[in-house]
């Protein structure tokens, strides 16, 4: 069974974004969103400076943040910041200790109200 092309120039550049990116997700002293802008910006930057060839066709960074702009993606980051504001607000603080306090008296009617 032959092995699969080698990635290109492109593709380890991404890889090791990739990589970066990860290292800087896990630090708490730089901040989420300032990690991932500077994500996004170093690719915005790379595939402009260098942009990737495909077919015979250039693609540059805008074809590749079209993707951003799908329904499914803003729906899934729209629920991921409702989420995040019930966390930081607390708006289900009370919610939770009502289904701790039940859990004790009954787990099974605790189990199936929180789902």
């Amino acid at each position: 069974m032959p092995f699969p092309p080698l990635p290109d120039a492109h593709g380890i550049a991404v890889l090791f974004l990739v990589v970066g990116a990860l290292i800087l997700f896990t630090r708490e002293e730089v901040p989420l969103e300032t990690s991932s802008l500077g994500v996004l910006a170093a690719l915005l930057l790379g595939f402009e400076l260098f942009p990737y060839v495909s077919d015979g066709k250039q693609l540059h960074a805008i074809d590749f943040f079209s993707g951003f702009g799908h329904e499914a993606l803003i729906a899934v980051c729209a629920l991921m910041i409702a989420g995040q504001g019930l966390v930081r607000t607390g708006a289900l603080e009370p919610l939770g200790r009502s289904l701790a306090k039940l859990w004790s008296i009954s787990p099974s009617l605790s189990l199936l109200l929180a789902a």
